[in-house]
């Protein structure tokens, strides 16, 4: 009986015009190039009125590149990476913090950046996760005069705390941290 009202309730004609204005939101969308594959997506880009964007393509494309470095108080640009060893260095123990199989785009554009990233088959003796007390990930690797390298990546805040920086000097690298932040990059 339930079902039977609510088919009685439902006019024959709304499952078609439902239909129908579907395929014109999809025709509308498609005029702007825009390819949708569920009828959820035309029900809510219908709704949307304010729409953001990512200029990276790190949304469009999901990928991420190294656009600028800073190592030794200076800005270098991609362009003379090669000529810099400290820029070598910078990106060298980067790719060492980043995952050793990275689906992360921006651990995937630091390995694509350093010049010889660590193989997908390396594998570091010890990896520390974050944490609530310390928003940092680190991975401890072995070198070829038997010492280590800890390598670190996470919030510039625990990242200063992990090397012992005072508030003297992390007034610089604090001020490139907002620059970078203010020109929307990570």
């Amino acid at each position: 009986a339930g079902i039977t009202l609510a088919v009685a309730l439902l006019p024959e004609e709304f499952p078609m015009a439902l239909a129908i204005f579907m395929a014109l939101g999809a025709w509308r969308l498609a005029r702007s190039n825009v390819l949708v594959r569920r009828s959820a997506v035309i029900e809510t880009l219908g709704a949307t009125t304010l729409l953001c964007i990512d200029k990276t393509g790190t949304l469009t494309e999901n990928r991420m590149r190294v656009a600028v470095l800073w190592t030794d108080g200076a800005l270098i640009e991609p362009d003379a990476w090669a000529h810099s060893s400290s820029a070598n260095e910078l990106l060298r123990v980067a790719a060492l913090a980043s995952a050793t199989r990275p689906v992360d785009p921006m651990d995937r554009a630091i390995r694509a950046a350093a010049a010889q990233p660590p193989r997908s088959d390396d594998q570091p003796l010890a990896a520390f996760p974050l944490r609530a007390r310390l928003l940092a990930f680190t991975q401890v690797w072995p070198n070829a005069d038997d010492s280590m390298t800890y390598a670190s990546k996470g919030a510039p805040e625990a990242i200063f705390e992990l090397c012992g920086l005072d508030s003297m000097q992390r007034a610089q690298p604090e001020e490139i941290v907002r620059e970078f932040a203010r020109r929307g990059m990570r």
